[in-house]
C-alpha cells in the first residue's frame, strides 16, 4: 500500500479531497486479492458470505445483503467485493471510511411486509429495531451518501448479520427463501470468537496505564461484552 501512496503517478489522485489511501487500498484488494469480483458474486455461491461494516453516521450496523442494497438502489453486480471487504475492516484513523452513495427512492423499492408490519410486543423489540434500522437507510434525500467503517463497532463476531436477516420476515425459512437457499434443511453456523483480553499482569502494577494500553482495554471490554451479548441471542433466536 505505501509503494502505491509513495508513487508519483498517484500523487494527483490523492491532492483530490474526494480521494484517499482508502481508494489506493481497495485498488490493492481488487488487483491482488479478489480479481474483479462483485458482491453479487459471492451472494450467489454456498457457502452463504455476508460482509458487514459499520455505518458510521448512524452508529448502525450495514450488511451488503441484496435487501440492503435494494434499499440504497446499488446492483451487487455493479459494486467490487473489493470495496465491502474494505468497508468491512477499515479500522479508524488507520483508513478514512469507504464513501458509498445512497440512491434510494430511485429504483421503486419496496420494503419486505413483515418490516412495515412490527408489533409492540416485547419479544418484537429486535425486529422493530431492524425493521427502523433498514427503513433508515431509504432516506436519499437527507442522507445521500453512507459513511462505511470497520464492521467490529456493529458486530464483532458478524453473527447479528443471520439474525438480522430473520428479523425481516417470519421464520428462519423465510431469510433463506428471499436469499435463494429456499431448499436448505439444515444450518451450520461458524462464529470465530473475536474477543480479545486485557494482560493480566497489569494488575500487579501500581503505575497508572498509558493511553494505549487503555484505549486497547476500553475496546476490548466495549467487544468482549457485546460479543457476549450476541452469542445469548443467537441461540435465543435459533432455538426459538
Amino acid at each position: 500500500l505505501w509503494n502505491k501512496v509513495l508513487a508519483p503517478v498517484n500523487w494527483g489522485r490523492l491532492g483530490n479531497s474526494l480521494v484517499s489511501r482508502s481508494d489506493l487500498e481497495v485498488e490493492y484488494f481488487d488487483e491482488k486479492l479478489f480479481n474483479g469480483a462483485t458482491v453479487n458474486d459471492v451472494m450467489t455461491r454456498s457457502p452463504r458470505v455476508i460482509i458487514t461494516a459499520t455505518d458510521l453516521v448512524r452508529a448502525k450496523p450495514f450488511a451488503f445483503t441484496r435487501e440492503q442494497l435494494n434499499g440504497i438502489c446499488v446492483d451487487p453486480k455493479s459494486l467490487p467485493v473489493a470495496r465491502a471487504v474494505f468497508a468491512s475492516a477499515a479500522t479508524p484513523v488507520y483508513f478514512a471510511p469507504l464513501v458509498m452513495h445512497n440512491f434510494a427512492g430511485q429504483c421503486g423499492y419496496q420494503p419486505p411486509e413483515g418490516v412495515v408490519e412490527t408489533s409492540d410486543a416485547e419479544e418484537d423489540a429486535y425486529r422493530r429495531e431492524r425493521a427502523e434500522r433498514l427503513l433508515a437507510f431509504l432516506d436519499s434525500t437527507n442522507y445521500p451518501y453512507l459513511h462505511l467503517s470497520d464492521g467490529a463497532f456493529a458486530d464483532n463476531l458478524g453473527a447479528r448479520a443471520i439474525l438480522d436477516e430473520v428479523a425481516l420476515g417470519d421464520t428462519v425459512t423465510d431469510a433463506l427463501r428471499r436469499n435463494g437457499f429456499s431448499r436448505a434443511r439444515r444450518m451450520l453456523f461458524i462464529v470465530v470468537d473475536a474477543r480479545t483480553g486485557f494482560d493480566r499482569s497489569y494488575a500487579q502494577v501500581p503505575q497508572p496505564l498509558g493511553i494505549k494500553k487503555v484505549m486497547d482495554a476500553v475496546v476490548s471490554a466495549t467487544f468482549n461484552r457485546y460479543s457476549f451479548e450476541t452469542m445469548n441471542l443467537l441461540r435465543a433466536r435459533v432455538k426459538r
